[in-house]
C-alpha cells in the first residue's frame, strides 16, 4: 500500500491547505444550489466475502475489495481498488494488460482489513488513510499529465463513505504537527546535549590548565645527612607524590634512589610541602614527579 511521509510540511501538504481555502470559497459561491457536489473521497463499491466452514475447520479471513474514488477541486478524478486478496494483487498487472482501463489493485493488509470490518470510527479513519494515499497518486499523475480534468464531482447526498477534502486536509495537518513535535523535542534535546557537552569540555580544559600549572606555596628544603656530607656526595632524588585536593602532599614512591640516607630526607621534606589549591569543581588528586636536588655548598 502506498504511504505518505508527514514528518514535514511538504509541497503536497501545502496543496491541501490551498484546497481548503478553495473549498470555503466554492461553498460561499454555490451554497444556494440544490445539491452542491464537493471534492473529497467516496466509496464506489464494496465486496466482502464471508467464508464459513460447515465442518468446524479453520476458515480463511474475510475477503474484502474496496473501490474508492477521489476528486480534487479542479475536477480531476482517480479510482483505485484495495483488496486483501494477495493472489489478485499478484496477477493484477496481467489483468490490466487485457483491460487497461481497470483501476489498479493495491494490497490491503490484515490490520487495515480488520479496521474496515470493525466499522464506525475505525472504518472512517481507514478511509481517510486510503484517500490520502490516493490524493498523493492523483497529484503525481496530474503533474505528469496522465490525468486530465473531466469536471468530476462527488454528490455528497448520494456518496457512501464520503469524506470532505477539508477533513482529509485536517488529517494531513494533524499528522504533520504530531510528527513535528518529536522532531522539535529531539532538536531541543540535541541542543541541550551539545550545550552541556561544550560546558563539560570547557570545564575539562579549565581543570587541565589548573592541574598542569601546579604551584608550590610552601616549600621545605631537605637536610643533608652527615654521611653524605662527609663523603662529599651530591645528586638528585626523584619522587612521585600525590597532591591532595586541599594542596597537601602524600608520598607515593621513589622513582630514582640516591642513597646515603638522602632519600629519607627528601621524603621527610616533601611531606611538608603545600601546593596552591585549584577551583572547587576541579579538585582531584594529582600524581606528580618531583626532583629533590642535594648540592654541597
Amino acid at each position: 500500500m502506498q504511504s505518505i511521509e508527514c514528518g514535514s510540511m511538504s509541497i503536497w501538504t501545502q496543496r491541501f491547505y490551498g484546497r481548503v481555502a478553495f473549498l470555503v470559497t466554492s461553498f460561499l459561491l454555490f451554497a444556494a444550489g440544490p445539491a452542491f457536489a464537493q471534492a473529497g473521497g467516496e466509496v464506489v463499491d464494496v465486496k466482502v466475502l464471508h467464508v464459513v466452514s460447515s465442518i468446524g475447520a479453520p476458515t480463511p479471513p474475510d475477503e474484502i475489495q474496496l473501490r474508492l474514488r477521489v476528486v480534487d477541486e479542479r475536477g480531476h478524478a482517480f479510482t483505485q481498488v484495495f483488496t486483501n486478496n494477495k493472489a489478485d494483487v499478484l496477477f493484477d498487472p496481467l489483468s490490466r494488460l487485457r483491460e487497461p482501463s481497470t483501476p489498479p489493485l493495491v494490497l490491503l493488509n490484515e490490520s487495515d482489513a480488520n479496521r474496515w470490518l470493525a466499522g464506525g470510527e475505525e472504518r472512517r479513519r481507514l478511509l481517510i488513510d486510503l484517500y490520502i494515499s490516493m490524493f498523493q497518486r492523483l497529484d503525481e499523475d496530474v503533474a505528469r499529465g496522465r490525468i486530465a480534468s473531466t469536471n468530476a464531482r462527488i454528490d455528497r447526498q448520494k456518496a457512501q463513505g464520503y469524506v470532505t477534502l477539508a477533513d482529509i486536509a485536517a488529517a494531513v495537518k494533524a499528522r504533520a504537527q504530531a510528527a513535528a513535535k518529536p522532531a522539535a523535542a529531539e532538536k531541543t534535546a540535541a541542543g541541550e546535549a551539545a550545550t552541556e557537552k561544550a560546558a563539560v569540555e570547557s570545564m575539562t580544559d579549565k581543570c587541565k590548565r589548573e592541574n598542569s600549572q601546579t604551584q608550590v606555596i610552601h616549600r621545605v628544603e631537605p637536610e643533608y645527612t652527615v654521611e653524605a656530607r662527609k663523603a662529599g656526595y651530591q645528586g638528585t632524588v626523584t619522587l612521585e607524590i600525590i597532591v591532595e585536593k586541599d594542596g597537601s602532599v602524600t608520598f607515593n614512591k621513589i622513582v630514582r634512589i640516591l642513597g646515603f640516607g638522602l632519600d629519607e630526607k627528601a621524603i621527610a621534606a616533601i611531606k611538608q610541602w603545600k601546593f596552591a589549591p585549584v577551583s572547587e569543581e576541579c579538585r582531584v588528586r594529582r600524581a606528580l614527579p618531583v626532583q629533590i636536588n642535594f648540592h654541597l655548598k
